[in-house]
Order: structure tokens, then C-alpha cells, then sequence
């Protein structure tokens, strides 16, 4: 699972980072609205296929491709598994992806106001899992 802030970076750090369809998905948007979401949209997704391998950060987000359609899918070697993702957007300028290996996702999400209890601000909870408003899903 990943939660992100909903911003964009720039399409440097996308054509540094991610595989080239996906630089060109975002790219073809440039100057509209949409291009700061699909940057979010790949991002939360790579993040939360990067971590249901178990190979986190070390895994290049460059050796594995996102294909978004009808199902988001991946293109990768990393793992020979068949995996599902399922996104979630709070609308509240956050999004957040979950991925999973042959098991099935909530098609939900519960948001929850842990402020009092975090140094860094609002927390979301997916999938049984907790993220800072700039952080990942810890395990």
C-alpha cells in the first residue's frame, strides 16, 4: 500500500524514475490538470508493487511498467506471480494504491483523523495499514 500527497514533481524526475510509456502517459498531459494526477496515480501504484515484493526502494522504478486501463496491470520479471491492484482516491488531495498477490483488495477505503496522535499530521488508513500524510504504508 501507498499514500501520497496528490502533487507533481516534474517530468524530470519522471523520466529519471519511470519506465518510458509511463513517462510518455504523462507527458501527452502535460499543461492540463490530469498530468499531476496520473504522475500521483503511477507513483502510488509503483510504490505499492515495489513493496508487496518485498523488495521496496531497491527495486529500480524503472524495471517494471504500469499499464493503466480498465485494470491497472504490471509488466515486470521481478516476481512470475500475478498480482491486483486497487486504487483509492479520498478526494481529499491524496491518493492511494494497494497491491496484492493473488488475493483480493477491499474495493474501500477508511479515512481516519489520527491527528492527535501523530507528530506529522492527518493519518489514512488502507488495507490495514497507516501512512503519514507524506510517508508510505507501514507493514
Amino acid at each position: 500500500c501507498d499514500v501520497e500527497t496528490t502533487r507533481y514533481a516534474g517530468l524530470d524526475m519522471a523520466r529519471s524514475f519511470f519506465h518510458g510509456s509511463e513517462y510518455d502517459t504523462i507527458a501527452a498531459a502535460q499543461g492540463t490538470e490530469e498530468m499531476s494526477e496520473l504522475f500521483c496515480r503511477f507513483w502510488t501504484l509503483k510504490e505499492s508493487f515495489m513493496k508487496a515484493t518485498g523488495l521496496g526502494m531497491s527495486l529500480p522504478l524503472d524495471s517494471f511498467r504500469i499499464i493503466l486501463g480498465d485494470e491497472v496491470t504490471v509488466e515486470q520479471s521481478v516476481d512470475g506471480r500475478e498480482c491486483r491492484f486497487m486504487e483509492y482516491d479520498p478526494r481529499d488531495g491524496h491518493r492511494c494504491a494497494a497491491c496484492a498477490f493473488g488475493g483480493g483488495l477491499e474495493p474501500s477505503m477508511r479515512v481516519e483523523d489520527l491527528s492527535e496522535l501523530a507528530r506529522d499530521g492527518p493519518v489514512l488508513s488502507c488495507e490495514d495499514h497507516t501512512a503519514t500524510e507524506f510517508g508510505g504504508c507501514d507493514d
